[in-house]
């Protein structure tokens, strides 16, 4: 009874380990966890508008009028040329938004016979409008229109003899009102601009200058 007893029981564990191995072996193997595939979103470069540029160029002033300002009295249609120094602002987001600008000639413009020298410095706030890469803004400014005599003697022809003349050394400074019609290109943090200042715009001494500049947005 005993040895049937250890028989069975015997018979049994092995049953059971063949049937526990004969499951193991149909089961399919698990796949291993899937991850979640993981989606990479390319992030768009966004190129950020310079709030304040500063740049270089050149203003054209009185231009269309036959200005002589050499000692041969040669003329110019782009009337005097002076190097200017540009600065240019941005207020306001989207499409419309503000621009003031700034224009100062440095340095000014000796005059051919070394007796004073002239420089301008021009204020406008315009309203601007961007399309796609260009600007367009229009506004009202004022220009600032300097005269400083050097001061000191020259010697100059008096009919048949010469003579000494004194050099005026003070400062004339004149205010002219101006509309100004503007537009510009930006390239990354780079700029090409056009303004045309209009002043005495509705009267008969109407006088139109223009400054080209090219700029670089500092922040």
């Amino acid at each position: 009874m005993v040895k049937l007893k250890r028989v069975f029981l015997l018979a049994f564990g092995i049953s059971w380990i063949l049937a526990q191995s004969s499951a193991f072996a149909e089961a399919p193997p698990k796949a291993p966890p899937s991850k979640a595939p993981v989606e990479k979103t390319a992030e768009a470069s966004v190129v950020e508008v310079p709030k304040l540029n500063l740049g270089i160029g050149v203003l054209f002033h009185n231009l269309g009028k036959r200005v002589s300002n050499s000692e041969t009295g040669a003329k110019s249609l782009l009337g005097t040329a002076y190097s200017v120094l540009s600065i240019y602002g941005r207020f306001g987001e989207g499409n419309w938004f503000f621009v003031p600008a700034l224009h100062y000639t440095i340095p000014g413009r000796m005059d051919f016979d070394s007796a004073a020298e002239r420089s301008l410095l021009a204020l406008s706030v315009m309203g601007a409008r961007k399309i796609k890469s260009f600007e367009v803004r229009l506004g009202p400014g004022i220009l600032f229109y300097s005269i400083q005599g050097v001061g000191g003697t020259a010697i100059l022809n008096n009919g048949n003899s010469i003579s000494e003349f004194y050099k005026p050394a003070y400062i004339s400074t004149s205010r002219l009102f101006y509309f100004d019609v503007g537009g510009g290109y930006a390239w990354r943090r780079f700029r090409v601009d056009l303004d045309t200042l209009i002043t005495g715009t509705f009267g008969k001494r109407r006088a139109v200058s223009t400054v080209l500049s090219l700029s670089y947005g500092v922040f």
